[in-house]
């Protein structure tokens, strides 16, 4: 065999097993130069981001180039920008530069690798998605920028990025993501966002991410589980870890259960709530897939799995049932719990299980009566509500049925927010007539504008005094009437004049009658009858509650038109 034919012969062997066949040298000092799957690569591992590798050591055709210090130096080679050094080689198809202090790429070095695939600065200082230039890159499938200083992700950070496939932002700062921020990102199917301070995303988010396979939230500030993962259909692998989710809703536990994508649910570390909203979840915890799905769920390393299992979720409330794995717990035991879970316990608070870091005050809760059978929340009246005159037994009805509810008065009317959650939407409504006043019928966008700041104020208040009163959604005064084929008001009988629903809502009228405005503002159909209780706002006429506020003992912590109900004794609701 001559020369030729072994050269021949060597190239056809790494391009059909992709060996690891090293170089002939020169290869620069710290540095392997090999092929990796076929393809020229120079890994350069140091101590420090001081060193600098001798790049004329290195063969201009090599397609991976790996810059990886072990930690910071006093001084960084390669930072703060990204030299144009890197632009010799012109065949570039993966770059990694990491613990550099890196905060921009400058537009030359961009334009001398615009064929780059992969491109990793993790460990760097960039701040800024519009610093990397990523209109001029915009062949990369795969960016990784963990441990940097990001703190949001706009709309048209990764627009340029149509073929990216992963992005890795772990260990940032980044509390928003605007909600198209992943518009476009069709091929998108690996996503880490964990160690952020992430406390929600819009419902919408994934809506165009549909190959989405694996996504990592662990260790973010979320208070339940975002609403569009229910969306991802070849959703694999998730983790929720580390997060302050209390509940798992029964219909994404329907979806994960008939999904033959999923692999694994990571929700350990999570203050959960162990009462009967909880039992689907439960229910498929104690099935072989379901147990295998949620209590066999591989730890995570820097970038991928191991086999290593975190175990079942274990339940922080009631006290009771602390530190339980969900796996074994019986649906008895969380019936009997359910008395004990929907009333803001003043200044009750429980010891986390070991490993969390974590503290919150216990929700309690205490059921309502169901609403009568014949009981129907039309009134004779005209209007939307027919209260003219202050009830002298008002103030005694409102400490009955909603105690330690926050009266909020806006620019239309006065509403009142209910501690105490219900399961029916009767029941929500019935509970308002009852006070003398009526479930909350939105007339317009700056109404829904004020009631949807109410929600948000309200909130603030309880994560500053680290409470979590919080349902993910609050039953209205809107409900679908089958023979008109419309919604109408609840109170009228009236087709509603504004309407405000979340993306490709309302679902099914037909069979989802009633209807309940999320935290985000939007409205949602949804049966009557639910397994989780919603909160619900009762809303008076303007005159009426600001006359009901005067005979209500004042706290000076609340502003001119808001107030406690029972003098301000009891902690804020939603």
């Amino acid at each position: 065999m001559n020369k030729i034919q072994v050269c021949v012969f060597a190239n056809i062997l790494i391009a059909v097993f992709g060996a690891d066949i090293v170089w002939n040298p020169p290869c620069p000092t710290s540095c392997t130069c090999d092929f990796e799957r076929g393809q020229k690569r120079a890994e350069c591992e140091f101590e420090s981001s001081s060193f600098r590798v001798n790049m004329t050591d290195v063969d201009s055709d090599v397609l991976l180039l790996d810059i990886l210090p072990l930690s910071r130096g006093e001084v960084d080679a390669y930072g703060p920008s990204l030299p144009d050094l890197f632009g010799q080689f012109p065949k570039l198809l993966r770059l990694s530069v990491r613990n550099n202090g890196i905060t921009n790429i400058p537009v030359g070095t961009a334009t001398n690798l615009t064929r780059l695939h992969y491109l990793d600065l993790s460990g760097n200082n960039i701040r800024d998605f519009i610093d990397l230039h990523l209109e001029i890159l915009d062949d990369i499938v795969s960016l990784q920028l963990s441990g940097n200083l990001l703190d949001n992700i706009d709309g048209n950070d990764l627009k340029p990025l149509r073929n990216l496939t992963t992005l890795g932002v772990s260990g940032n700062h980044i509390s928003r993501i605007d909600a198209s921020a992943f518009d476009g990102l069709v091929y998108l199917s690996f996503l880490n966002l964990q160690d952020n301070n992430l406390e929600e995303l819009a419902p919408s988010i994934f809506d165009n991410i549909p190959r989405l396979n694996f996504l990592n939230l662990k260790h973010n500030e979320f208070r339940e589980i975002p609403r569009g993962i229910q969306k991802l259909q070849l959703l694999g692998i998730v983790f929720l870890n580390q997060n302050f989710i209390r509940t798992v809703p029964v219909e994404l536990v329907r979806i994960w259960n008939s999904s033959p994508a999923i692999e694994a649910i990571g929700l350990d570390k999570n203050p959960l709530l162990c009462n009967f909203a909880l039992a689907p979840f439960v229910r498929w915890a104690k099935t072989p897939s379901g147990f295998s799905v949620l209590c066999q769920v591989p730890k995570l390393t820097t970038a991928n799995a191991t086999e290593n299992s975190t175990g079942c979720p274990v339940c922080i409330a009631p006290e009771t049932m602390n530190g339980r794995d969900i796996s074994t717990l019986t649906i008895r035991e969380l019936s009997s719990s359910q008395a004990n879970m929907t009333v803001l316990a003043d200044n009750a608070t429980l010891t986390p299980p070991a490993g969390t870091d974590f503290g919150y005050a216990l929700l309690i809760t205490l059921d309502f009566p169901r609403a009568p059978t014949d009981f129907s929340p039309k009134r004779n009246a005209s209007g939307p509500f027919a209260l003219t005159t202050l009830e002298n037994d008002t103030m005694a009805k409102l400490s009955e049925f909603m105690p330690s509810a926050i009266v909020h008065c806006g620019t239309f009317k006065c509403y009142f927010f209910s501690v105490k959650g219900v399961r029916e939407w009767r029941t929500a409504a019935y509970y308002c007539q009852a006070i003398g006043l009526d479930l909350v019928e939105i007339g317009n966008a700056t109404e829904q504008n004020e009631i949807f700041q109410f929600v948000r104020k309200t909130q603030a208040k309880l994560r500053r005094a680290n409470q979590t009163a919080l349902a993910r959604a609050g039953w209205i005064g809107v409900h679908y009437d089958k023979a008109a084929k419309f919604f109408v008001a609840a109170s009228t009988g009236k087709p509603v004049a504004y309407q405000n629903w979340g993306p490709d809502q309302p679902s099914n009228p037909e069979g989802e009658e009633c209807v309940e405005m999320w935290d985000t503002g939007y409205w949602n159909d949804i049966r009557c009858v639910m397994p989780i209780p919603n909160n619900f706002i009762c809303q008076s006429s303007l005159a009426f509650g600001l006359e009901l506020r005067q005979k209500n003992i004042q706290n000076d912590r609340l502003t001119s038109r808001d107030t406690l109900v029972n003098g301000g004794q009891a902690s804020s609701v939603y």
